[in-house]
């Protein structure tokens, strides 16, 4: 069984040093991508690493996805990092203090027109807002 994530071998035949990735394991097979000097070679369900690669030098494990938050979760996150208070928020972009509350709690989404509403304030991107959404929701609408 291969854990997934970065293994690093000094290869017998040449001295070279290679990088390992195990991308996942399954049933005892391995989907990999082996880089080394010049290039690389992806491998399918490889069953095992093989012993003539040589000495296992380091493992690295892979590194968990980031937890996403809902896009409000990140506004109510901005307004309190910028010092905006929330009604002054709403005013200058016409949300309503409901519609407001339910978007930082999680229960409204992030659409177009609210994004649009987020750069007006916030100068940032409204492109920005609908990736935080985005995220969320194929993180957690399955």
């Amino acid at each position: 069984m291969m854990e997934p994530g970065f293994y690093t071998y000094k290869l017998k035949t040449t001295g070279e040093t290679i990088i390992v990735s195990v991308l996942r394991e399954l049933a005892g097979l391995a989907d990999c991508i082996c880089l080394y000097p010049g290039g690389a070679t992806i491998f399918t369900n490889m069953e095992s690493m093989p012993g003539e690669w040589g000495e296992k030098i380091e493992f690295k494990p892979m590194r968990k996805p980031a937890e996403v938050f809902h896009p409000g979760e990140h506004l109510k996150d901005e307004l309190f990092a910028r010092g905006i208070p929330w009604g002054v928020f709403c005013h200058h972009t016409g949300m309503g203090l409901t519609e407001f509350s339910n978007l930082i709690h999680g229960t409204k989404d992030v659409n177009p027109k609210i994004a649009k509403m987020i750069n007006k304030v916030l100068g940032t991107s409204a492109e920005f807002w609908l990736n935080l959404q985005k995220q969320w929701d194929e993180r957690n609408k399955s």
